[in-house]
């Protein structure tokens, strides 16, 4: 309402025309609150979502606009197809799975209709949804901090940390320990991070919060199944940063596919000297990881930081 000219001050009187025609109507309610959602934040296992548009306060929820591009559903590690021609939306998660079609008040929820509570709509072709209601029906637990909503998958962060090796190992199905993508869908199954379903080229995946001390750990090992004739000519690459600096080419690490030696169902295992890039110092807080600079799918067994 605060878009109406004169919304403003104390209003002390109000009327309201339900209809433009003389029929009978009843009213179940009114109710008048204040959007304390508005410019809301959601994060999903403690990581950011980034939207289009501004987030828009609903009674109790906030309605967001769900962007592949800018990895909506794969924050969420959602399997999904969208169709903007037939307007259907169709989700699944780990647990439940979603089907939407514009226009419409209802939903199927594993394959059984069921009201929504209000009308699936697009903005600028993108689906708008009511992330609270979106995020429970797909199993998630969402907790409200104000005008934060975070959602929890129950995928939580895992890191290895022996005498000898930090890193990520992926032993447990069904949890990515912290890694997500706004690019890829992750999950984990038979000891790997499973790489699916890239919507870039430039595909990244980012590990939870660490803190690496880079006096101790002077290696990075990773073991990893993919395909040669998909990862012929390219590399490995990973980004790094130490406290408030950037992401950037000075800092990262580049491993070349030795794809004569690589089979598609074969662990391909390498070793990076991190000691060979002399930013590699202090307390490093932030990764990121690009498997390919195409789009590949693979299968991660291991990353770990080595002495």
């Amino acid at each position: 309402m605060s878009s109406a000219n004169g919304w403003d001050g104390t209003l002390k009187t109000l009327r309201f025309d339900p209809c433009g025609d003389n029929l009978p109507f009843e009213i179940e309610y009114m109710k008048i609150f204040i959007p304390k959602y508005q410019d809301g934040k959601v994060f999903v296992n403690g990581n950011e979502m980034k939207f289009d548009f501004r987030t828009v306060a609903t009674y109790e929820d906030m309605e967001v606009t769900a962007n592949p591009d800018l990895g909506f559903f794969t924050m969420l590690n959602l399997h999904y197809t969208w169709n903007r021609y037939t307007g259907k939306l169709y989700v699944e998660s780990d647990h439940h799975s979603l089907e939407f079609t514009v226009g419409s008040s209802k939903v199927a929820l594993d394959g059984v209709q069921q009201n929504l509570g209000y009308t699936f709509t697009l903005r600028d072709g993108l689906p708008v949804l009511k992330i609270k209601d979106f995020c429970e029906m797909l199993g998630f637990d969402v907790t409200v901090d104000g005008n934060e909503f975070h959602v929890d998958t129950g995928r939580t962060p895992i890191v290895t940390e022996t005498e000898d090796c930090y890193g990520w190992e992926f032993d447990t199905d069904g949890n990515t320990e912290g890694w997500y993508s706004y690019d890829t869908v992750l999950h984990c199954v038979n000891g790997n991070l499973c790489v699916e379903d890239p919507t870039h080229f430039d595909m990244h995946i980012f590990p939870p919060a660490v803190s690496i001390d880079s006096s101790i750990y002077k290696k990075l090992a990773v073991g990893i199944y993919v395909d040669p004739e998909i990862v012929k000519g390219h590399y490995f690459q990973m980004f790094f940063k130490a406290g408030k600096q950037s992401l950037d080419e000075a800092k990262s690490y580049k491993h070349r596919y030795d794809t004569s030696v690589m089979s598609k169902d074969k662990l391909y295992e390498f070793e990076i000297d991190l000691t060979q890039n002399e930013n590699w110092y202090g307390i490093i807080n932030d990764l990121r990881v690009d498997i390919c600079n195409k789009e590949v799918e693979c299968k991660i067994d291991y990353i770990r930081f080595l002495k």
